[in-house]
């Protein structure tokens, strides 16, 4: 992209990329950022007590069931728990 600016101007440059026409000013303001600041956090680990690929699927079969599909989720904890 930094090498179609300077020829073609920033607009058409991003239209021919298929990036939003604010992509070059934020790219440059990312870079002064990180110049001050240094490197961004590291992303957050994941808890330890989150639910593993095959709970939230189960959770979400269990939600979107006949029975739930229009009940909110803390109602269907509570029918859940009652028994």
């Amino acid at each position: 992209m930094q090498e179609l600016i300077p020829a073609h101007g920033a607009m058409a440059a991003c239209l021919v990329l298929g990036l939003p026409r604010g992509a070059p000013a934020r790219h440059r303001a990312s870079q002064r950022r990180a110049a001050f600041v240094g490197p961004t956090a590291a992303r957050r680990t994941r808890p330890p007590m989150a639910l593993d690929a095959l709970e939230n699927q189960a959770l979400l079969d269990t939600l979107n069931s006949d029975r739930f599909v229009d009940t909110a989720p803390a109602a269907v904890h509570a029918a859940l728990l009652a028994p």
